[in-house]
């Protein structure tokens, strides 16, 4: 139903406008699961037919589904942060450097969830190896090395895991790759000589 209205021009504004009405409702204490697969059909549609976001439309959903993710006060369940990470691949779909520029600033606050949330969803959009997030995979590790002098060991770990799933992939770039190879090494370089010394 939904794509059958998007493709009619004097729907797609009555559609949109309700973006906002939807997203309010993640302020509500309630099972959110619908807004967010609500959202996701919404996102899968507009970006299979190539049909723009309105201005301030996206930078509000990213937002969002970042405030979700990073959310401790109420836990989410794994259907919905699985639906949440969909929502964001299909995204980077139809603007990854807009999405890609938002992780990216969310990685310079001061805040472990915030940080650990972006390098994740970061990761699962180089995982998803879509053909308009192949081009920017530079750009992606360019935000990822922003974080290699943070000292939390979450925010640590989770490089590390974006690492493996970048390293995992056919289409890796030199440029990206052998930063990230060497970060690994530094890493255990570390952790070794913080185990010699636990030692002596």
């Amino acid at each position: 139903m939904m794509s059958l209205l998007l493709h009619k021009e004097e729907y797609q504004d009555q559609i949109f406008e309700h973006l906002s009405w939807l997203l309010e409702q993640y302020n509500e204490n309630t099972d959110v699961f619908h807004v967010t697969k609500s959202l996701s059909q919404l996102l899968e549609v507009s970006g299979e037919y190539k049909i723009p976001l309105p201005d301030g439309k996206f930078q509000a959903i990213c937002s969002a589904l970042h405030n979700q993710i990073c959310s401790q006060a109420k836990p989410l369940s794994m259907e919905n942060h699985t639906e949440l990470v969909h929502c964001v691949v299909q995204l980077a779909r139809s603007s990854p450097d807009d999405l890609i520029a938002f992780l990216h600033s969310q990685l310079e606050i001061e805040n472990e969830a915030v940080r650990v949330a972006s390098l994740n969803l970061l990761r699962a959009i180089v995982g998803a190896d879509l053909p308009e997030t192949r081009p920017k995979k530079c750009l992606i590790v360019k935000a990822v090395k922003s974080t290699f002098s943070d000292q939390n060991a979450t925010v640590r770990k989770a490089v590390l895991h974006f690492i493996q799933r970048l390293l995992s992939l056919q289409s890796v770039e030199n440029c990206a790759a052998w930063d990230m190879v060497a970060h690994v090494f530094t890493e255990f370089s570390v952790s070794t000589s913080k185990l010699t010394l636990q030692r002596t």
